[in-house]
């Protein structure tokens, strides 16, 4: 990280998102695939390859490269009481933007 920049970090974020519907079969199946890919080894696995920190911060990254590492140790570190994204390149809907920061901020795991 460049010196003065210690709170600053950029972070591109993937999102999968799942069509709304009301097949249970198919809800079933949304669930598995979103538990398959937030599974901490999972992450560990993806992001070697991608070159990124996982989304879970419980992940281990000491396989990782010292990026990724540093990444996670910053990433450990945010107060995340508030969310701050300064652009937005597909432009979501409001609400959308609310659900972003929802899940960025933590909120969704308490």
């Amino acid at each position: 990280m460049a010196p003065g920049n210690q709170e600053a970090y950029v972070m591109t974020v993937d999102v999968f998102a799942f069509p709304v519907n009301n097949k249970p079969d198919q809800k079933v199946a949304q669930d598995k695939l979103a538990m398959l890919m937030m599974d901490p080894e999972v992450q560990v696995e993806f992001n070697k390859f991608k070159g990124s920190i996982p989304s879970r911060l419980d992940a281990e990254v000491g396989e990782l490269d010292a990026c990724a590492q540093l990444g996670k140790k910053v990433m450990a570190g945010v107060k995340r009481t508030s969310c701050r994204i300064s652009r937005w390149r597909s432009a979501p809907t409001p609400r959308g933007r609310s659900k972003i920061c929802w899940v960025i901020t933590g909120a969704s795991r308490r």
